[in-house]
């Protein structure tokens, strides 16, 4: 897929991507110069990192700065806190040029690696992981929005699966033959843990059961609700708004909404080796994202207008879309304790991953923004 540069007013419309997030991982693709734009600037970004400022307070940069940030294949409400910083100024207080653009993960994954990227907001995929193997110095050091207990987002089977009674019978994943979406990269992608929780609700059923059981389509968004509607996808994982347009009740039920079983959302946003290399634009970014979620993005945040004109503006939906959605949560939990259990998922499909000894969580997320930006300035309550 090619890459996007978009600035405030063409955001694409929000679609399905991991709850988390959103947030999932397009096919790879390629990247042309003039879209992806040069590396960043040097700016004042070097120095040692003993010189780098503490707490949430902006400390402009010496220089204007120039900063490029991916916000997966289609920007989503759990990953917009960097296009709200910039449509709410936040980055220009920090002296930041910042452009917004658009890719799947495993381009923006090459672009941290090469400096044409300085932050990418993703999906903890198999293509995360099987980078960080083969060498890729990217790791996770700041939360997405995760969904609250009011997101319908989860698993929906047709209807034609229900029994009798209207209910699904979790068993009948290793029986037949179903068509099922978790996102685009199919087995690789964060959906695999929630299909691996449903499995797990049939004795003795694993999740290389099931796969043996199933075929994968690469539909995604309101496609998906089609597919389900004629027939031609039998299970699916559905992000808001997906499971609330109009149709989606009348074929689908949900079996397993993700809220019950995440409490931290399988996304994130990935840093290569800026915080190394300019800790001062690292921590200028940062410090900018956690502002505009202390500010804008906590409690309902749908009921300031201020909010809801921004999210509306990048997220290209209507403020009547934004307002009836639900609202994520924004806590900075890092997803350190899901690094372990989604390996063990994707190390169920066959060929997922390049490698079988998992990757320790502490190579694969980095706190140190957080932690410094935190003290003395509480984000969250």
């Amino acid at each position: 897929m090619a890459l996007k540069t978009l600035k405030h007013t063409r955001l694409l419309g929000l679609a399905a991507v991991v709850s988390v997030a959103a947030m999932t991982l397009a096919a790879c693709g390629s990247s042309s110069d003039e879209s992806s734009g040069s590396a960043p600037s040097a700016g004042s970004g070097g120095g040692a990192s003993t010189s780098v400022p503490t707490g949430l307070d902006p400390h402009p940069l010496a220089e204007k700065t120039d900063v490029t940030i991916g916000v997966g294949p289609v920007p989503t409400a759990q990953l917009s806190v960097a296009a709200l910083a910039d449509e709410l100024g936040e980055f220009a207080k920090e002296n930041l040029n910042v452009k917004i653009t658009t890719a799947d993960g495993p381009t923006e994954i090459t672009l941290l690696q090469s400096g044409r990227m300085d932050l990418a907001g993703m999906g903890v995929t198999a293509a995360f992981f099987n980078a960080v193997h083969a060498g890729a110095k990217v790791e996770v050091v700041m939360a997405a929005g995760r969904s609250d207990s009011s997101d319908p987002g989860g698993l929906y089977v047709s209807d034609k699966l229900l029994g009798s009674d209207g209910k699904f019978d979790p068993c009948k994943l290793k029986q037949g033959k179903l068509t099922v979406s978790l996102g685009p990269s199919g087995q690789g992608n964060v959906g695999a843990l929630l299909l691996s929780k449903l499995a797990a609700q049939c004795d003795g059923a694993t999740l290389k059961d099931v796969y043996a059981h199933m075929t994968f389509s690469p539909l995604s968004g309101q496609n998906l609700v089609t597919a389900l509607d004629n027939g031609a996808v039998d299970l699916a994982l559905l992000y808001s708004p997906l499971p609330t347009l109009p149709g989606v009740k009348d074929h689908a039920t949900m079996v397993l909404q993700s809220s019950t079983v995440l409490d931290t959302t399988p996304a994130g946003w990935v840093m290569g080796s800026l915080a190394t290399d300019k800790p001062l634009v690292a921590q200028a970014i940062v410090r900018a994202m956690m502002r505009t979620e202390r500010d804008y993005l906590q409690s309902d945040y749908t009921t300031d207008p201020k909010v809801v004109a921004a999210l509306s503006k990048v997220l290209s939906q209507p403020d009547s879309l934004i307002k009836a959605a639900p609202v994520s949560v924004f806590d900075d939990k890092l997803p350190t304790d899901l690094m372990e259990p989604l390996q063990e998922v994707y190390m169920a499909g066959k060929g997922v991953l390049t490698y079988t000894d998992p990757i320790p969580a502490r190579d694969l997320v980095d706190s140190s923004l957080l932690d410094r930006a935190e003290q003395g300035s509480p984000v969250h309550s």
